[in-house]
């Protein structure tokens, strides 16, 4: 348990640097807002608490708002994406055992994790961009933007758990 404690903290340390000195600095066109601090809350093992998950999806998304010049928008979203995630995850494990493994393409499948993170992802850009927004004057601007947004991020989840993650089995 200590192992997965120290590989969480880690992996929350280098996210929030990856997304707080790159990605922050990043605004495509005005329409893409990359978000890879997503992808923590995604990796985080199914043995943690429910409460657990939330404030750690908490404390990201503020430290991300914190260093961004936000009010809460991030810590917000990601909180909000913290409590869905174990009701997003049981729609794509029906034959796992939901407290073996961190959910990643290597554990669950292609399909299945490209489903749950394809959720995930365009849940968690929806409610980041509408809630940034608060309009819906410029409603094709807004349909655009989390469209293109939510692609951007899908590939930065996708290509890092290809990268990044092992199968519990590797261990």
């Amino acid at each position: 348990m200590s192992r997965t404690i120290f590989s969480t903290l880690l992996q929350f340390v280098l996210i929030a640097l990856v997304q707080i000195l790159l990605l922050n600095n990043i605004k495509v066109f005005g329409y893409i807002e990359p978000m890879l601090y997503i992808w923590f809350i995604i990796l985080l093992p199914n043995n943690f608490p429910k409460w657990l998950v939330m404030i750690l999806g908490f404390f990201m998304g503020l430290t991300v708002d914190l260093f961004s010049a936000q009010v809460g928008f991030h810590t917000a979203t990601a909180t909000f994406t913290a409590t869905i995630k174990p009701i997003m995850l049981s729609w794509f494990t029906n034959n796992f055992d939901l407290n073996t493994f961190s959910p990643s393409a290597k554990e669950m499948g292609f399909t299945n994790y490209l489903g749950f993170a394809s959720l995930m992802v365009f849940l968690h850009t929806t409610i980041f961009i509408c809630i940034d927004t608060f309009s819906f004057a410029y409603i094709g601007q807004l349909l655009l933007t989390i469209l293109l947004s939510s692609i951007v991020n899908l590939i930065l989840v996708m290509v890092c758990d290809s990268l990044f993650t092992r199968s519990q089995k590797d261990f």
